[in-house]
């Protein structure tokens, strides 16, 4: 048996450059996942997960850059 669900994922973000100079960024972002159909395999219809981010970011080249940061999930 095949069973399929669709979930809806809304995501806003912000940057903001700590030092143009230097080339580094911090992003916040939140990212909230609702399920949109009712199904055994993945629950009841209805709030899923929520992740909130914060990352720092260089930019090395321009083609190039770095990330690291911290993922907090529900």
């Amino acid at each position: 048996r095949i069973e399929m669900g669709h979930r809806i994922r809304q995501m806003i973000q912000a940057e903001l450059n700590l030092n143009p100079k230097k080339n580094w960024l911090v992003i916040v972002s939140n990212e909230v996942f609702l399920h949109a159909t009712n199904t055994e395999e993945f629950g009841p219809a209805g709030f899923n997960q929520n992740r909130l981010v914060l990352r720092f970011r260089h930019q090395l080249t321009p083609a190039t850059n770095f990330d690291f940061g911290a993922q907090l999930q529900t």
